[in-house]
């Protein structure tokens, strides 16, 4: 049976899926420009990647466990510079080592955040969070391939800060976007 790389060479789907992993441009926009589905592009850069034996794409995989306080500081970092005030906010996490590290600890107590950590084999106490986490997946990352850490970004940002907080209503809500909620709550 014929693939749908038929109609492209290999030496074009390695050229391609190099270009794209030298350049750090993104396969969607690559995809886009040469008018091919970004699916397929995303393949090309997996299958070149596995075939040269290079880095996964995966960023815990190409950077380690420890890259995972970098992640999840700048992902602090992000939503502190998005509030006028940080003090009183709790923020809810499992007890993974990164969100137990002396720095992230410290992060959150100097902008006055108070840290809630579920109880050890008690997943009940992270319900919501679990919920959020089972929802992005379902509605966002399993729908897609992604050939860097960019893409995956760039989605995830799209999916949480247009649709999620923006346009999908949410029963605990009343029926609203955490954006309409916050309007009419401090309006």
């Amino acid at each position: 049976m014929a693939s749908n790389n038929s109609k492209y060479s290999q030496e074009a789907r390695e050229e391609t899926a190099k270009f794209i992993i030298e350049s750090g441009k993104s396969a969607t926009s690559v995809g886009e420009e040469m008018g091919i589905d970004k699916n397929t592009v995303c393949r090309w850069v997996r299958d070149y990647r596995r075939k040269y034996n290079l880095p996964s794409s995966s960023y815990a995989e190409e950077k380690g466990v420890s890259e995972k306080n970098l992640v999840v500081k700048s992902a602090l970092g992000n939503a502190i510079s998005r509030v006028n005030n940080t003090e009183g906010i709790i923020f809810h996490s499992d007890r993974g080592s990164q969100y137990r590290s002396k720095g992230y600890k410290n992060m959150l107590d100097e902008n006055k955040i108070i840290s809630s950590m579920s109880k050890p084999v008690c997943p009940y106490d992270n319900s919501c969070v679990e919920s959020f986490f089972a929802t992005l997946k379902k509605e966002c990352i399993y729908r897609k391939s992604y050939a860097t850490i960019e893409e995956i970004r760039h989605d995830v940002f799209e999916y949480i800060e247009l649709f999620y907080n923006g346009k999908r209503m949410h029963s605990v809500l009343g029926y609203m976007s955490p954006v309409e909620y916050r309007l009419i709550k401090y309006s």
